[in-house]
């Protein structure tokens, strides 16, 4: 996977260089010959002509992003116009004023986002040519997912994510950051880090967790509790797992320790909100016997797998597991056990997300489709 970044203004005058330029790198995407490049010149041009006519309501820079997710196409673009709620686009735009409306830009492509940011906002269209039967919001999460690993983005960008969209108050804005700090601390100071359990797999369950709690109306629902699990329950993962008899301790409840050091004492996080990340940290030890400590647990769990249900990426992170942990096991083999042992519960816990995928992974298993 890679991306294609452009800084440039974008103005009337500059529309077509830019939708030219878009469209041409689609063609270096591996499935460009499987992208209407209709479709795809008819979303640009209006995610372009919006920005333009009612973000900046003249010119501004952008940065334009195309990014090939080997079997999908990303393209996003970011303004610097004040943030504007997605909500109210549909409603901004008269009949007379030409273009043709966000209505038209979701029947053109296979999924979207469209983000605030604490400055400007992010624009993004995705197509995934063999997921036809798929529905909007998988493909969304899948897109946003696979696209920050492509264009390498931190966690520091997607914590502000979190804060555009108040997903969670402030103070947990402050403990996200802290966690985000720690995490890249620690991971700059190792010699070698760990192939699969580095600041892209926290940032994986993180985006699975946002999407999630995006779903949910419950106001029971404990989003900064599992989105501060998302980032720490590795935390000073050190790659290779220790032997049993050099080792009295799992690495699960060392990241707990470690975890609970870091916000004991500190305003941010309450004991009962600190004791209940520790359960869902621990409950992520592998092995560890069922039911989990709480239901947030087990929906945790499933996060923590989550990009792994992608086929292709799936298979990616299984070869990184398998070399770090020196495991000495085919690729293919592992991730086939891996995806069949997972239980139909577990999947479901995490709804419409994960579903299709899990299903689309057993049956390309099932019909030996998979390059290991």
């Amino acid at each position: 996977m890679k991306s294609f970044t452009q800084d440039m203004t974008l103005g009337l005058e500059t529309l077509g260089e830019a939708r030219a330029w878009i469209i041409d790198r689609i063609s270096c995407c591996a499935v460009a010959g499987q992208v209407d490049l209709l479709s795809a010149e008819i979303a640009v041009g209006e995610v372009l002509q919006n920005i333009v006519r009612y973000a900046y309501r003249g010119s501004g820079p952008v940065t334009l992003r195309v990014s090939d997710l080997d079997e999908a196409v990303a393209i996003t673009v970011f303004d610097e116009a004040p943030p504007s709620d997605p909500n109210s686009w549909d409603n901004e735009k008269a009949p007379t004023d030409g273009g043709l409306g966000l209505s038209v830009i979701k029947n053109a492509i296979d999924a979207c986002s469209f983000r605030p940011l604490p400055v400007g906002n992010r624009a993004s269209i995705y197509f995934f040519p063999n997921q036809s039967g798929f529905g909007s919001v998988p493909l969304k999460w899948a897109g946003e997912l696979l696209e920050a690993r492509a264009a390498n983005e931190t966690i520091s960008s997607w914590i502000k994510v979190c804060e555009s969209s108040g997903l969670v108050e402030p103070r947990v804005i402050e403990a996200l950051h802290r966690c985000g700090d720690a995490l890249v601390d620690q991971e700059n100071k190792q010699a070698q880090i760990p192939q699969y359990h580095n600041t892209k797999h926290f940032l994986d369950v993180f985006i699975s967790a946002i999407h999630w709690l995006e779903t949910q109306r419950d106001s029971d629902v404990i989003a900064g509790m599992l989105l501060v699990a998302a980032l720490m329950h590795d935390y000073n993962h050190p790659g290779e797992l220790p032997k049993p008899q050099e080792s009295g301790q799992s690495v699960e409840s060392v990241s707990t320790e470690l975890f609970r050091q870091l916000f004991e004492g500190s305003a941010l996080l309450n004991p009962c909100e600190i004791d209940l990340t520790s359960d869902m940290i621990l409950d992520t030890e592998p092995g560890r016997v069922e039911p989990f400590a709480t239901e947030w647990s087990r929906l945790f769990n499933a996060l923590d797998i989550s990009a792994s249900m992608i086929p292709w990426l799936g298979i990616s992170l299984t070869k990184a597991l398998v070399e770090e942990q020196m495991l000495g096991d085919d690729v293919g083999a592992v991730y086939a056990s891996f995806v069949r042992s997972r239980s139909e519960y577990q999947i479901s816990v995490v709804g419409g997300l994960l579903e299709p995928w899990y299903r689309l992974t057993l049956e390309r298993l099932s019909d030996q489709r998979l390059s290991w």
